[in-house]
């Protein structure tokens, strides 16, 4: 719209001369084109500016020009200069901290008074008056322009928590970020640090509590966060009221800061744990205490690094931290292409038929009083094409990602009944377990879904158990504890998995609906090393006792880790021990097998 409003004068400036000279015995004629120039830049004025108050001040200039060009009165004339001249006042106001724009509308007003004094003596034509209500229109229009992208710009910034969720803090967001450092990088600098800020249970107060306790929460982490930030080898991302703000806001719970002077090389720790001592401190709400835990990330900036680049970097790098247990990871240039082969098995996973790629294994538990059979846990493999048999450990992850987890836990339900069918035709009354992706398989639709399975199949629900894995208890809000408690009042004994591997309050048990509990393999092998562990699986088991919840210990590979967790009163075990992992197809043969040396007494797994 500016070029246009350039091009309409130029060309108005070249073709008056023209039409003036060509029609000087027609000057009505003359007259009524030049009011048409007006009328259109009042158009175009229109069409720029927004704001009523622009609007009115240009219709009402462009209508005194017009009876000015009619009727050549003095005093229509001296109302349109005072016209503008409030016009012009009315724009310093909004432009008070903007010299450059203060200069221009003083110009211009320079101009049309030395032009209108040039026409009120007749100097110039009477119709080139016309020309300077054009310049006049067009060149204020052009100065709102600015002044509106400044003020939009400005309300951009304040809107942005109303949006993200918090209340009264003014952050940058994802695009002033990126502005703010292609600026830093004209300044001639290249290196950086660029450090992401994740915090989780945020999402989890948003759900549980509503959006209100959750934005209040966010903008108190918020506030700590930038409290941290004044060191002056941080990049200041926007200036507001002579405030350097060194935070930016990119998305609902993920704040970043850029370290752009690497004179400190250890100045990223130091933030990053005084941010976090500042931020996992309980915060009251309403009367609620609530906290939040931080997980931070950070990868080096070359010249080459844009601001696309180092966001998915450091993203990378945090999802390292969620999987290997630590809080703060370091980007390696390995991450991405970890991250190509994930979208590698993610497409592969895509395109496979269940039936021809999956497969079921089977692990025995053991009840070590008496060595029978206490059930059978059934477990997934791949058949690949080009690296063999993988364990589900391999691709689990990668089945959530492609949003196949509902599909594949139902397809080995459903394999699972029919195995169950099998041994209970065959008067094998041993159950077998399957294994949960995540908690999102918690809902409805599963439930549902498997229950009609079990009637399809003539089972019961203590023909199968539900294994669930301790670590989607740390995100568990109450309706996934509800979940499970209603899959406990339908019938389905519940297994929880993994106790030990990631950090688990004990107490939590207490309240979930569980048949078993499961210690992780990685604790097992601590006893021997580590009498911590030895007083954690002891606490463990206690408690199991006391909840009437049978413990089993994963992991048993050696005649001494049997004898030892057997003094703990443990109930049951499972490990190589007793065997490793067999194909399906052979579980009732092997079940056969085991019940046989027991009834003849004899030890049905080799001891070292």
């Amino acid at each position: 719209m500016y070029r246009f409003s350039i091009l309409f004068i130029l060309a108005m400036i070249f073709y008056a001369p023209i039409t003036y000279a060509s029609t000087t015995s027609v000057t009505g004629h003359l007259n009524s084109f030049f009011a048409g120039m007006v009328f259109l830049a009042l158009f175009l004025c229109m069409q720029i500016t927004q704001v009523i108050t622009h609007r009115l001040l240009n219709l009402a200039s462009a209508i005194t020009a017009l009876l000015f060009l009619s009727f050549d009165s003095i005093w229509l004339l001296f109302v349109f200069l005072s016209l503008n001249l409030i016009h012009i006042i009315y724009l310093c106001s909004l432009s008070f901290k903007n010299v450059k724009i203060k200069i221009g509308v003083f110009c211009i007003l320079g101009l049309v008074v030395s032009l209108s004094a040039l026409v009120w003596i007749s100097v110039i034509p009477l119709s080139s008056f016309s020309l300077i209500s054009v310049v006049l229109l067009l060149s204020q229009s052009n100065v709102i322009t600015q002044l509106n992208f400044q003020n939009n710009e400005t309300t951009n910034i304040r809107q942005l928590y109303t949006h993200n969720g918090t209340q009264g803090l003014l952050l940058p967001d994802r695009a002033l970020l990126k502005q703010a450092f292609s600026n830093w990088r004209k300044q001639g600098h290249e290196e950086c640090l660029f450090v992401l800020l994740k915090f989780d249970g945020l999402i989890e107060i948003n759900q549980r509590l509503g959006h209100e306790f959750g934005d209040i929460l966010l903008t108190q982490v918020a506030t700590r966060i930038k409290n941290q930030l004044h060191h002056d080898d941080l990049i200041t991302m926007l200036e507001q009221n002579d405030e350097k703000i060194k935070l930016a806001h990119i998305s609902s719970v993920d704040f970043v800061f850029i370290i752009g002077n690497g004179k400190h090389q250890h100045l990223h720790e130091k933030l990053i744990h005084q941010i976090q001592a500042a931020t996992e401190q309980a915060s009251v709400i309403k009367g609620h205490s609530h906290s939040v835990s931080l997980k931070a990330s950070f990868a080096q900036g070359d010249k080459n690094a844009t601001i696309e680049s180092l966001i998915e970097n450091t993203y990378l790098a945090i999802d390292s931290v969620q999987y290997e247990g630590e809080r703060i990871a370091q980007y390696q240039p390995h991450m991405s292409l970890e991250q190509q082969q994930q979208l590698t098995i993610i497409g592969e996973l895509a395109a496979l038929n269940f039936d021809e790629a999956f497969e079921l294994y089977f692990h025995p538990i053991i009840v070590l009083e008496t060595n029978k059979v206490e059930f059978v846990e059934l477990l997934l493999r791949w058949k690949h094409p080009d690296k063999g048999v993988l364990n589900a450990a391999f691709f689990v992850n990668e089945i959530r990602l492609a949003g196949l987890a509902y599909d594949v836990a139902i397809w080995v339900f459903e394999k699972a009944a029919e195995i169950a069918l099998a041994l209970k035709c065959q008067n094998i009354k041993i159950p077998v377990s399957i294994n949960l992706f995540g908690a999102e398989l918690l809902q409805d639709e599963f439930i549902e879904k498997v229950d009609l399975i079990l009637k399809e199949h003539n089972l019961t629900t203590q023909d199968i158990i539900i294994e669930c894995p301790a670590n989607i208890l740390t995100n568990f809000d109450d309706s996934g504890s509800m979940m499970l408690k209603r899959l406990k009042s339908i019938g389905f004994p519940i297994c929880l998995d993994d106790v030990g591997a990631s950090p688990l309050s004990l107490s939590n048990l207490s309240h979930l609906p569980l048949s078993y509990i499961k210690i992780d393999e990685h604790l097992i092998k601590e006893l021997s090393r580590n009498v911590n562990a030895r007083t954690l699986l002891g606490g463990i088991i206690d408690m199991g006792n006391n909840l009437q919840t049978r413990v089993i210990c994963e992991g048993i590979e050696s005649e001494q880790l049997l004898e030892f967790i057997g003094a703990f009163n443990c109930y049951g075990a499972q490990g190589y021990v007793f065997t490793r992992p067999l194909h399906s197809e052979g579980l009732s043969s092997w079940l056969t097998q085991w019940q046989k040396k027991l009834d003849d007494n004899i030890i049905p797994y080799h001891l070292d």
